[in-house]
């Protein structure tokens, strides 16, 4: 499957599968996406994960790239989703209905209930500089947000490694109008670039 999105249940059976995630700083380290869910979910105030299992949503599909396949920079990536209706920012109230998507490249995607802002929290520099976070702020994070069902990636920085491929991650979520992520149900994809480093 090109997607394995996760919702935390009480009354599902367990089902996990084991994904991957990169999450800067520290392009090149690499955590379990499952683990990132969990530690999101106990970060939201979730407490024990003891008697949480996880249930697929399958609102959204990626449609491109195919997952894990090797590929070259620019990177368009396109989706479907269902049963959400896309809504742009401040444009209604909120709901968990409606709203728009954000994309995080080679990192974990903020906790839900939170807004992207959230990045730049305890950042000095940002917090000079007025109009501080923008899109340039998030982008170079690899944090994007948007009302399309698909996105192109001009450049996708390296991971740091010294392999002529590198394996990376988009993760997609749901942002409600007011910006705030919506539940813990997140899509990703992988797919391999080459690393220009060793070029």
């Amino acid at each position: 499957m090109p997607v394995i999105p996760w919702t935390p249940s009480k009354n599902s059976a367990t089902n996990r599968r084991e994904m991957t995630h990169t999450a800067r700083p520290g392009w090149g380290r690499r955590i379990s996406a499952a683990g990132a869910v969990l530690a999101t979910l106990a970060a939201a105030g979730c407490g024990s994960m003891g008697n949480l299992a996880f249930t697929q949503d399958h609102r959204l599909a990626i449609t491109a790239p195919e997952h894990r396949a090797h590929i070259d920079r620019p990177v368009t990536l396109r989706w479907q989703i269902t049963d959400f209706r896309i809504a742009a920012p401040s444009s209604e109230p909120p709901s968990r209905s409606a709203g728009y998507f954000a994309l995080f490249v080679d990192r974990s995607p903020v906790p839900p209930g939170e807004t992207t802002d959230i990045v730049a929290e305890g950042d000095p520099e940002c917090a000079r500089t007025p109009g501080c976070p923008d899109k340039r702020y998030f982008a170079e994070r690899g944090i994007y947000t948007t009302t399309q069902n698909q996105l192109t990636l001009a450049s996708v920085p390296d991971l740091g490694t010294h392999e002529p491929n590198e394996l990376h991650t988009v993760t997609i979520v749901l942002l409600d109008t007011e910006g705030d992520r919506i539940g813990e149900s997140a899509w990703y994809v992988e797919f391999w670039l080459p690393n220009r480093d060793e070029r």
